[in-house]
């Protein structure tokens, strides 16, 4: 699957990605070893990498229509937290509370 590349400027910033990630931070002994080094960055960069400009999923997540799938799952992540410490707080206060007698 190939989705690396879409437009111009999109490929030159690529490029200059995949030049920086990849190629340069790899010692390589032949053209193979680049094929396949570039091969496992660019799966790499469409099914792990999160893009911000996609609001922080993966390309393939995106073209497989599961970023509201995601996104709804991320919601219910950060409500479950933000309850979390709602009730930390709560109970911080009442101990201040008791241990300064107040009531």
């Amino acid at each position: 699957m190939a989705i690396f590349g879409l437009g111009a400027l999109g490929l030159a910033y690529r490029a200059r990605t995949i030049k920086a990630d990849c190629i340069r931070a790899t010692i390589m002994a032949s053209v193979d070893d680049a094929r396949q080094a570039v091969k496992q960055y660019v799966h790499h960069y469409n099914t792990v990498r999160l893009h911000s400009a996609i609001g922080y999923v993966t390309p393939h997540t995106k073209l497989a229509g599961r970023e509201k799938e995601l996104f709804a799952q991320r919601d219910q992540t950060l409500e479950a937290a933000r309850e979390r410490r709602r009730l930390r707080r709560a109970e911080a206060i009442q101990n201040v509370a008791w241990v300064s007698g107040i009531d």
